[in-house]
């Protein structure tokens, strides 16, 4: 099955037909990517197993984990950001939004 369809073109040009063959092209692909439409790929399914498919998307996900980790200790067990101590004096910031 061929299917021919006309996409947008201004006026006073001709429109482009494109010709597309599902067929046709994976006649012309690689064989595991024939495989894959088949369904004779054995494909890794689910979340976990994909991000920790490869070295890479490990220590990528090991990385964003340490990150994580990191914010929440800090913004929970850190300083308060809004009271510190200057020259011996103890100041605290407060702030307000004013919308119009």
């Amino acid at each position: 099955m061929q299917d021919d369809t006309i996409d947008g073109y201004t006026e006073g040009e001709e429109p482009l037909v494109f010709h597309y063959s599902r067929e046709e092209r994976l006649k012309k692909a690689p064989q595991n990517v024939r495989d894959y439409y088949e369904g004779k790929m054995n494909v890794k399914r689910g979340l976990l197993k994909s991000l920790i498919a490869t070295k890479a998307n490990q220590y990528m996900l090991f990385s964003i984990a340490l990150c994580m980790t990191a914010i929440f200790m800090v913004s929970k067990f850190g300083a308060d950001s809004e009271k510190n101590s200057i020259g011996g004096t103890n100041i605290e910031l407060s702030a307000f939004k004013y919308n119009n």
